[in-house]
């Protein structure tokens, strides 16, 4: 699985180092769903490249076995009859890079996040939605993007309960020295703090309590930063 730097500097992306101007093969590594993501992340939005198919996969939702690597803590895995969880659905639309307007494909109206190339996308910020239809903001959506969602499903005949995840954006003064910022709805049991593509771990890049969020020394967001929250 080869990747390589498309920004100046070395770059440092779930762990991993990737040097200016050298190919990496992370083959040998053991990835967790955190680094997956950080990758995933990473190509979507220009600053790693996939050199090669394998990459290509890992760090998309086209293959569905892959999808699992999306899901937050909490979510069981890809849905499938008498289990709950996610299943990956497409959205229909037509993808010219001007288009706004898409459809979720199965006419959901239940817990789904939209994903662009493996990243899920945030409301309010990256799109909007009225059950089954979808208003994309930013980034536009080109003819070569993968554009699809995680709908929440229960199992039939099954006893678990449907998992939800809620994508939400920190509100809270963006200057470089604020650190006090506020997910929208107060997480159930679990939380995940993205700044920008990265997750942060607790302790090292934040504090929370309810639903304040302490952002920690060396994280303190800047203006036009995005900081936003996975959770039940």
């Amino acid at each position: 699985m080869k990747f390589s730097n498309m920004r100046v500097g070395d770059l440092g992306v779930g762990g991993i180092v990737f040097p200016q101007g050298v190919v990496v093969d992370i083959s040998t590594y053991s990835l967790t769903p955190d680094q997956v993501r950080s990758l995933s992340a990473s190509v979507a939005g220009g600053t790693l490249r996939a050199e090669d198919t394998e990459a290509q996969q890992l760090t998309g939702l086209t293959a569905t076995p892959n999808a699992q690597f999306y899901l937050p803590p909490g979510v069981v895995g890809v849905g499938s009859s008498g289990s709950s969880g996610f299943s990956v659905v497409a959205i229909s639309g037509t993808k010219d890079g001007v288009n706004t307007a898409f459809t979720i494909a199965d006419g959901t109206v239940g817990t789904c996040v939209p994903v662009l190339n493996g990243v899920m996308m945030v409301e309010g910020t990256n799109f909007t939605r009225t059950d089954a239809d979808i208003t994309v903001i930013t980034p536009m959506i080109g003819a070569s993007d993968t554009f699809e969602a995680l709908v929440s499903v229960g199992g039939s005949g099954g006893t678990g309960s449907s998992s939800t995840i809620v994508t939400e954006s920190l509100t809270g003064l963006k200057n470089g020295v604020n650190d006090t910022f506020t997910i929208p709805t107060v997480p159930t049991s679990w939380c995940a703090i993205y700044w920008g593509p990265t997750r942060l771990a607790e302790g090292v890049g934040f504090t929370r309590a309810g639903a304040t969020v302490t952002m920690l020394p060396g994280h303190i967001p800047q203006s036009g930063d995005q900081l936003y929250a996975d959770h039940d």
